[in-house]
């Protein structure tokens, strides 16, 4: 038998509390097959593997319930309460310590951006300088400093805002809650709760 015939009878299975493949693919496995150090890179490995699974199976087992009537979301969301608990608090630790560096490293940014190194000529206004590839360079740099400490400030700033969701890390960089803030200014009407298979 070769390797289609057993995925495509594996498929079509379920063991005898009524778990199909991607009920098993949802669980924590005890053996703990992602080589992966710390608890967010490894629900970011288990979010993946679940999302592979799911692309690989018919569609009428994503909504399929166990004996315990329970979905394959529903096994994900119960199996890795812990470890999106774990992850959370790391993400959200790190990020309080990040945030303050990229703060300081964004103001200092932008008063050097704001500076213009040898002033202005007073007759044209110009800087004195322009035209020397130094302070192309310079001019340059700044700018992009100041760019990458606000986009990391923001990005770590996400992270403590985040809800602590299995589906906030199927991303690296996620702005979950900056989307539904704005979705809820913009809306007459307030949004349902269940949105459906979000996993």
């Amino acid at each position: 038998m070769n390797n289609n015939n057993i995925w495509n009878n594996l498929k079509e299975t379920v063991d005898a509390n009524g778990n199909n493949v991607l009920h098993l693919a949802a669980k924590v496995s005890k053996y703990k097959p992602w080589k992966i150090p710390g608890a967010s890179m490894q629900m970011q490995w288990e979010m993946k593997w679940y999302q592979y699974v799911k692309k690989s199976v018919p569609e009428h087992l994503i909504y399929q319930a166990n004996q315990d009537d329970d979905t394959p979301e529903e096994t994900f969301n119960e199996s890795h309460k812990g470890l999106v608990q774990d992850s959370s608090e790391w993400l959200k630790s790190t990020s309080e310590s990040c945030s303050v560096v990229a703060a300081l490293i964004a103001g200092v940014s932008f008063a050097t951006s704001s500076q213009v190194p040898g002033g202005n000529n007073d007759e044209t206004g110009k800087p004195t300088l322009e035209g020397y590839p130094a302070f192309d360079v310079f001019a340059m740099t700044s700018l992009v400093s100041l760019c990458f400490s606000i986009t990391a400030l923001v990005m770590f700033l996400s992270i403590l805002t985040s809800r602590n969701e299995p589906k906030d890390f199927r991303r690296v960089a996620q702005f979950p809650l900056y989307f539904d803030l704005l979705k809820a200014i913009l809306k007459e009407l307030p949004q349902p709760s269940y949105k459906g298979d979000d996993l």
